[in-house]
This record gives C-alpha cells, structure tokens and sequence, in this order.
C-alpha cells in the first residue's frame, strides 16, 4: 500500500482561478503569470475509486536523471507544477520533450512491444475509504 498526499506531487497546482478571477485580475498577484497556473488539480490527482476497489493501470519510467539534466538558468519561476508543465522558455525539468515518451504516434500493438527494461505496467486498485 502506497499513501502519499496529493500536496507532496509536482505535478499539480492547489488552487485554480475561476474564469471570472482570470478576466477581472482578482486576487491574482502581478508577477504571477498564467504559464504560472498550469498544472493538474490537487483533487484530481488519483481517480477516486470505490469503497469496493477500482483496478488502473499504473505505468512507471525510470531515466538517468544525471543524463537529462538540464543547467538551471537561475530565473526565478512559480512553484506551481514545474516536472508536469516546464519552465516557459527553458529546458526544463530535462532535455527530453514534454510529455516524453508519449509525446509521438505510438506504433506498437502491445505493451510488451513498447515497453523497454526502464519502463514498467501494474495494475493497481484504488479504494475510496470514508
């Protein structure tokens, strides 16, 4: 069992703006940027599940860190989401292209045609508990 909050990922944002705080500029600091708003919601991070269980599929991609590194740039960036949507103008969190490995046309027919020793698929159950 894997129990990890939603707060620790980077991939998600904690707040999102309604379209009306967005078109007016409510509450929205000047030197935030809407690059700076992209993300995925906290709650929206792991399907919920059910009380009885729901089965996904859970794929994992390990990559040598040290070799897709990129240098930082030192310019000063939002906290929010960097792994999921970059850095606007950099390189960043690697050299690989975003979305990577999933950003081209798959080909393969199965999954053990598209799998390489780094990768791995798991089927997981998601249970809701009250």
């Amino acid at each position: 069992m894997i129990v990890r909050s939603s707060t620790d990922s980077s991939v998600t944002i904690s707040s999102t703006y309604s379209f009306k705080e967005l078109l007016h500029g409510e509450d929205v600091d000047e030197d935030r940027s809407e690059f700076c708003s992209c993300g995925w919601p906290q709650h929206l991070l792991v399907p919920k599940g059910s009380n009885k269980g729901m089965v996904f599929d859970l794929f994992v991609m390990i990559t040598d860190g040290e070799k897709d590194k990129v240098p930082s740039s030192g310019k000063k960036v939002c906290n929010d989401a960097l792994s999921y949507c970059g850095v606007l103008g950099e390189k960043y969190p690697d050299k690989r292209a975003m979305g990577y490995p999933f950003d081209r046309k798959i080909t393969a027919q199965s999954h053990k045609e598209f799998l390489t020793p780094n990768m791995m698929i798991s089927n997981i159950t998601v249970r809701f508990r009250d």
